[in-house]
C-alpha cells in the first residue's frame, strides 16, 4: 500500500470512528434525557446496559456464523414487526398527553390550510404556532386524511428500510442497518411524540440517493429533480445544505438551455408552495409576527445559519464518490446543529439542556438517517477492521 492509499485507508477509520461516536452520542443524549423521568433503575447503569447492547449486537451481527437466508428472514420479519409497533404507537399514543408540539403544529396547519385561514397564526395543543415550510404540510396532508400525522413515522420507516434493502449487498448488511434503526433512542423518541424530523430527512436521503445516480440528462430527471429540490428547500431551510453538495456541481456541468429550464422549474414550483401558505394572509404585520423564517431560526442566530448554508455551496463543485458526499453531508449538517448546541451549553448548561430543554435534542435527528445509511453502507469495512484488529491482538 501507497503513502496516498495508507493516508485515505486511516482518514477512513478516523471518520467512521467518528460517526459511530456521533451516533452513540445521539443515543445516549436522549436516553440520559428520558432516563432520568423513571426511578427504578439507575441512569448510569441504564446508559451502560444501553450502549453495552448496542455495542455487543452489533459485534454478533457482524460476526456470528449465520447463512444468509437467516438474516433475510430476521430482515423480514423484523421488519414488519416493527411497523406494526409503530402503527400500535401512534394509534394508543394520545398526542395531546405529549408535551412535544411538532404533531399538533403540522395537524392546526393542515386544518388551516383546508379552512382558508392564514397557517401561520394558527395554534397548536400547546399553544405554540406551526413553522412548518408548506413542503412539510404537503407531506403530512395524506396521513391527516387516514387518522393521524403521526402515520407518517410508519411511512417513512418503510422508506428507510427500502433503500437499506436496494442499496445494501447482503441482508447481514440489512438487518445491522435495520437493527441501528429500530435501537435508536432518538428515532423511538420520534415515533412515541409523532415527530416529523426524520422523517423529513428519510424521506429526502431516498431523493439524494435516486438523484445522485440519475443524471440530468434526460427532460424527465430534470424535471423531477428541479421540482422536487423546491419541494424540499420548502421542508426545512437545512436541507439546502445536502441539495446544494448534491446538485450544485451537476447545474453548473449543463447546457445554458438546460440550467434554465430549471431554475424556472425550481422557482415557480417554490412560489406556488409559497403562495399556498400565505395566500390567506391578514396583513402584512401578522406575517412580519408569524412566519416560519422567524420561527425555525431560534436555535440559531439567522447570520449564523446563512453561513453555515452558503458554505457547502464551494464544496459541492469537488467530485465526490457517493460515500464521500454522504460524508460530507453528516459534515456540514453537523456544523449548524452542534454550533447552537454549544451555544446553549455554554449559556445554561448540560442541565439546561437536559431538565430544561435551552435546546431542541430533536434536531440531531436531522443526522440520524445519514449517520445510519452512512454506517451501515460501510459494513465490510467495519467487519475487515475488527478482523484486523482480531489478528494484530492474537499475534
Amino acid at each position: 500500500m501507497n503513502v496516498y492509499n495508507l493516508f485515505q485507508s486511516r482518514k477512513k477509520q478516523l471518520f467512521f470512528l467518528i460517526t459511530c461516536l456521533l451516533f452513540l452520542f445521539i443515543n445516549a443524549l436522549f436516553a440520559y434525557k428520558y432516563g432520568i423521568r423513571q426511578h427504578k433503575i439507575n441512569i448510569y447503569v441504564l446508559e451502560a446496559v444501553y450502549l453495552f447492547f448496542i455495542l455487543f449486537t452489533s459485534i454478533a451481527i457482524l460476526k456470528i456464523k449465520l447463512s444468509d437466508i437467516f438474516f433475510k428472514y430476521l430482515f423480514f420479519i423484523g421488519t414488519i414487526l416493527f411497523f406494526i409497533f409503530t402503527l400500535i404507537l401512534n394509534y394508543f399514543v394520545d398526542g395531546n398527553t405529549v408535551i412535544v408540539d411538532r404533531w399538533s403544529a403540522m395537524t392546526v396547519g393542515i386544518e388551516a390550510l383546508f379552512e382558508g385561514e392564514y397557517v401561520y397564526a394558527a395554534r397548536d395543543h400547546l399553544n405554540g404556532r406551526t413553522s412548518n415550510l408548506p413542503g412539510l404540510i404537503l407531506l403530512g396532508i395524506p396521513f391527516y386524511f387516514i387518522g393521524s400525522v403521526g402515520y407518517l413515522q410508519s411511512f417513512t420507516f418503510l422508506v428507510f428500510v427500502y433503500m437499506l434493502h436496494n442499496n445494501l449487498s447482503t441482508y447481514r448488511e440489512k438487518v445491522f442497518g435495520l437493527f441501528l434503526l429500530v435501537i435508536s433512542c432518538s428515532y423511538l423518541w420520534e415515533i412515541y411524540c409523532k415527530s416529523d424530523m426524520m422523517s423529513n430527512f428519510i424521506v429526502l436521503l431516498l431523493f439524494i440517493l435516486w438523484a445522485y445516480k440519475n443524471k440530468l440528462n434526460t427532460n424527465q430527471n430534470l424535471l423531477i429533480t428541479s421540482l422536487l429540490s423546491a419541494f424540499f428547500v420548502l421542508t426545512r431551510l437545512v436541507t439546502v445544505i445536502p441539495l446544494s453538495l448534491l446538485l450544485v456541481r451537476k447545474f453548473f456541468k449543463l447546457q445554458v438551455s438546460r440550467q434554465l429550464i430549471f431554475t424556472f422549474v425550481f422557482i415557480v414550483t417554490a412560489l406556488l408552495l409559497l403562495i399556498l401558505v400565505f395566500k390567506d394572509y391578514p396583513s402584512l404585520e401578522i406575517v412580519k409576527l408569524y412566519n416560519p423564517i422567524e420561527l425555525q431560526n431560534r436555535q440559531l442566530p439567522i447570520y449564523l445559519s446563512v453561513i453555515t448554508i452558503i458554505t457547502p455551496f464551494l464544496y459541492a463543485f469537488k467530485k465526490q464518490t457517493f460515500e464521500h458526499f454522504l460524508a460530507s453531508c453528516i459534515i456540514f449538517l453537523s456544523v449548524p446543529i452542534f454550533i447552537s448546541f454549544i451555544i446553549k451549553v455554554v449559556k445554561g448548561g448540560m442541565s439546561g439542556i437536559i431538565e430544561h430543554s435551552f435546546f431542541d435534542i430533536s434536531y440531531f435527528n436531522i443526522l440520524s438517517p445519514f449517520l445510519i445509511f452512512y454506517i451501515a453502507s460501510n459494513f465490510s469495512f467495519l467487519n475487515h477492521n475488527l478482523t484486523t484488529l482480531k489478528t494484530k491482538n492474537s499475534v
